[in-house]
């Protein structure tokens, strides 16, 4: 099996892991034909979005940031996360789920608008967690009265956390990358591993 695919089942078990539930099927595809996220040349300010509008593909960008945000290692904007979803919105979603998502883009700005009086890129940080804050426990309460329903807060979270670990700076910077084959040492204290690690 190449080296590739394990990376790319690792970040769907990643993922998986930290969003608590299965990653949607679309999602899965996308990552296993080889979408990944690679930050473009000149980084967000110079990018074309090839699917989303530029100003959605913005704001796709800062939400993504606020979900990872750059701390001792890269954020989501750093990773190219943006492109990653840009892409995958093309190339593996139906014309409906484009759609819903788009909505839920133009809705979340709507939100914030309505009550900070300007776009999303250009609240605060404060402001901005104060909306996302705002938006997850009614997809949480949507999801509770139908498990089958789909809302764009997790599904921008399922695709925010795919692209980041399929990206260089997720994989090798964010999570320990322990390249294999590699050196093998069993018995060291427990402090020097260090990292976050998971069972591939």
């Amino acid at each position: 099996m190449e080296t590739n695919t394990i990376n790319r089942r690792n970040a769907i078990k990643r993922t998986a892991l930290l969003m608590g539930y299965a990653v949607s099927a679309s999602a899965i595809a996308g990552v296993l034909k080889g979408c990944k996220a690679e930050p473009p040349a000149g980084g967000l300010k110079s990018w074309k979005p090839s699917f989303l509008s530029k100003d959605e593909g913005h704001l796709v960008a800062h939400i993504a940031e606020c979900i990872l945000p750059e701390t001792d290692s890269p954020g989501a904007i750093e990773a190219g996360v943006y492109s990653f979803i840009d892409i995958h919105l093309k190339d593996n979603e139906t014309a409906e789920a484009q759609t819903f998502f788009k909505n839920g883009l133009a809705e979340l700005e709507k939100k914030t608008k309505d009550t900070f009086g300007k776009s999303f890129i250009n609240c605060t940080d404060d402001e901005k967690t104060e909306i996302l804050k705002r938006v997850e426990p009614q997809a949480f309460k949507t999801i509770k009265a139908d498990p089958d329903a789909r809302t764009f807060w997790f599904a921008m979270k399922e695709l925010t956390l795919l692209g980041y670990f399929t990206s260089e700076a997720g994989s090798k910077q964010f999570l320990v990358y322990d390249p294999i084959p590699g050196d093998y040492d069993g018995c060291i204290p427990l402090d020097d591993a260090g990292g976050t690690w998971f069972a591939g």
